[in-house]
């Protein structure tokens, strides 16, 4: 059995170092937005509204085969209702916290490979077997939204901002 693994390359430096946040600080501190609060949230969800064509529009994905089911009337109520609660867990705001730390911290030093190749490029593993956090990875989605949910963490200075 054949195992799949992504692969993306960097630029290697003579230095491999650990960087966190990519942007500079903003000089804040540790200024949550008060819109995590469950007023604003609710005012938010009042303004935009809950349009279900656009909550569960189509996504890049496999084409599956779709599937049809015969419901009564109560059975199509009740169906009606779980898109519901389903959409109402969607439109939930992403968790904010405090912006995080810069990490300026040489991982590794190593002087046998910077005459090793004329390469500029390593490739690296970026399988889902480690987590964002760890490996730096740029998705890229349909809208902003998801863009800046999946490509910064929650206490990113970009996520944040």
């Amino acid at each position: 059995m054949a195992t799949v693994c992504k692969l993306r390359y960097f630029r290697l430096p003579l230095l491999v170092s650990r960087t966190l946040c990519t942007s500079e600080n903003s000089g804040r501190k540790s200024n949550v937005p008060s819109f995590d609060s469950r007023e604003v949230a609710s005012i938010l969800k009042k303004i935009t509204g809950r349009n279900l064509n656009k909550i569960f529009s189509a996504r890049k994905q496999e084409v599956g085969v779709p599937s049809y089911k015969l419901m009564t009337d109560a059975e199509f109520m009740k169906a009606q209702e779980e898109v519901e609660r389903k959409a109402e867990h969607l439109l939930e705001m992403p968790p904010v916290m405090e912006e995080r730390q810069e990490i300026h911290e040489v991982l590794e030093q190593n002087d046998e490979l910077a005459c090793y190749s004329e390469s500029r490029y390593v490739f690296t593993d970026i399988s889902t077997s480690v987590c964002d956090r760890i490996m730096f990875q740029q998705n890229q989605h349909e809208d902003v939204l998801d863009l800046a949910c999946v490509q910064f963490e929650p206490d990113s200075a970009d996520y944040i901002r």
